[in-house]
């Protein structure tokens, strides 16, 4: 690509691509889980050290992401979806549903709703 793209340009990037050929970065979930799912565990990043302490690592590992315990406090409003990065250095992002159209929500319940009612069965039973 010659220029930076916006998340929806990047979401109907992923959508035009056949799903083996997804990076891993992009792949759903699902796909790295064994097809039997009775012994997975889930948690929430936004209690991060308490899900790395369950699995035995301390304290030391730290988070280098700036946007790690961003919130997404608003459904869709997306009004940063068709916004390219270089336009959004001087933009409060505190929201992460300010990148979320209503578009771009549509496009994520198609590419990740595997991922999405796996979560919503573990989380139920």
């Amino acid at each position: 690509m010659s220029r930076s793209i916006s998340f929806l340009e990047f979401l109907n990037y992923i959508r035009a691509r056949p799903r083996w050929s997804y990076d891993a970065h992009w792949r759903l979930q699902v796909d790295f889980l064994p097809d039997d799912h009775s012994n997975i565990t889930f948690g929430s990043v936004r209690n991060l050290p308490g899900l790395l302490a369950s699995v035995g690592i301390g304290e030391e590992i730290k988070s280098h992401n700036p946007s790690y315990g961003g919130k997404v406090t608003s459904k869709g409003l997306g009004k940063f979806a068709k916004t390219l990065p270089q336009k959004l250095s001087d933009e409060n992002l505190e929201d992460y549903g300010d990148f979320l159209s209503d578009e771009c929500l549509e496009i994520l319940n198609v590419l990740y709703g595997d991922d999405i009612r796996l979560y919503d069965e573990m989380i139920a039973s």
